[in-house]
C-alpha cells in the first residue's frame, strides 16, 4: 500500500474543546506612592461566556481591596458580549511599605431582572506586580468562583463514599452548580452517586 493510501486511512486529529472562559477585564492601574491611592480603570470586559451558560446580558464587575475588605466599588450595569465600563475608582491609604500586603479582587457579575446576581469569574490581582510610580495596563483572566464553602467542591465520589444521605448529596450538588454552573458540562455517571438509605 502506498503512503498516500495509508495516510488516507488516518484517524482525524483529536480537537479538544476549547478552556472554559470567565471573562477577561481589561484594566490599568495607576498607583501614587506619595499620595498612598490608587486608581483603578475598568475600560472593558471580553471572552465572556455565551448568554446559554449563564442566562444574562447585562453584567457589572465588583472590586475590593484587600485583606482590609471596607474599601469597595463597583460599576455600571452595562450590556451585550464585550461591554464597555471606562470607569476610575480611587482606593486611599495604600502605602508603599506594604505594598505587597494588598490585593485588589475582582468579581464579574450577571446581572438578571429583580436586581438578581450571580457570580460568573473572579480574580485576585496582588499588587505586587505594580509599577510603584505610573500606569500599568493589564489583562485580568477571571477564574471560577471559589467563594462558597470548600465542602462544595468536594468530588461527587467522595460524597458517595461517606455514605451521605441522598437528600444531603442532592444539597451538595446543587451548591457546586449553584458556586460554577459552567462546570457541570456532562450528566453525572450514575455508579458514583450511591446513596446509603439506611
Amino acid at each position: 500500500m502506498s503512503a498516500r493510501g495509508s495516510s488516507s486511512q488516518l484517524p482525524k486529529p483529536f480537537d479538544p474543546e476549547p478552556v472554559a472562559k470567565y471573562g477577561t477585564l481589561d484594566v490599568t492601574f495607576d498607583y501614587d506612592s506619595q499620595e498612598q491611592k490608587l486608581l483603578v480603570t475598568v475600560t472593558a470586559v471580553t471572552d465572556i461566556p455565551t448568554y446559554s451558560r449563564t442566562g444574562g446580558s447585562s453584567w457589572q464587575v465588583h472590586l475590593v481591596l484587600l485583606p482590609i475588605k471596607k474599601q469597595r466599588a463597583k460599576t455600571s450595569i452595562q450590556r451585550g458580549p464585550c461591554p464597555v465600563f471606562t470607569e476610575t475608582f480611587k482606593f486611599n491609604h495604600v502605602e508603599s511599605e506594604m505594598i505587597g500586603n494588598y490585593a485588589v479582587r475582582f468579581r464579574l457579575y450577571s446581572v438578571r431582572r429583580m436586581k438578581k446576581e450571580r457570580i460568573v469569574g473572579e480574580k485576585i490581582f496582588h499588587l505586587t506586580k505594580l509599577n510603584l510610580q505610573g500606569k500599568m495596563s493589564v489583562p485580568v483572566i477571571l477564574e471560577p468562583s471559589y467563594s462558597l464553602s470548600s465542602a462544595v467542591s468536594w468530588p461527587l465520589e467522595n460524597l458517595a463514599c461517606l455514605q451521605f444521605s441522598p437528600f444531603f448529596v442532592v444539597a451538595m450538588i446543587a451548591l457546586r452548580i449553584e458556586a460554577d454552573p459552567f462546570q457541570l458540562q456532562a450528566p453525572c455517571d450514575p455508579h458514583i452517586l450511591r446513596f446509603n438509605m439506611t
